[in-house]
């Protein structure tokens, strides 16, 4: 049983490592500067701080292999940690609160690895 556990999180992060590298190439060509990846807050983890213009935008993602299940990709729980990461972060940096943004990208996956959709769902606080 602990083999599976250890194989089924092994390839869970093999594919967020996919999906958080198709996000930064997409985030990339979209005029986006990455400021950092994978920031751990205490207990709270931010996937990627971006600029873009005057805004900061602290980027969800979530992948999927297309046979997976896609409801509800951020939890209400998850959105309150993802709230409180960004203002650990944000606050300590004198950040205009004003010019911050939460976002998601979603990635879905086909079995072959090679081919992806994306969706960038912005401003998940308002």
């Amino acid at each position: 049983m602990k083999d599976y556990e250890n194989n089924h999180k092994d390839g869970r992060r093999i594919l967020g490592g996919r999906g958080e590298k198709a996000a930064i190439a997409y985030l990339g060509q979209s005029g986006y500067q990455i400021i950092t990846r994978n920031l751990k807050l205490g207990s709270k983890e931010i996937d990627i701080i971006a600029r873009q213009g005057v805004w900061t935008v602290f980027i969800e993602v979530k992948t999927r292999e297309y046979y997976q299940n896609q409801d509800r990709l951020v939890s209400p729980r998850q959105l309150k940690n993802l709230k409180q990461a960004l203002l650990a972060y944000a606050v300590p940096r004198h950040l205009s609160l004003e010019r911050l943004r939460l976002d998601l990208i979603f990635i879905k996956i086909k079995a072959d690895g090679q081919s992806a959709s994306l969706s960038h769902y912005r401003d998940l606080l308002n």
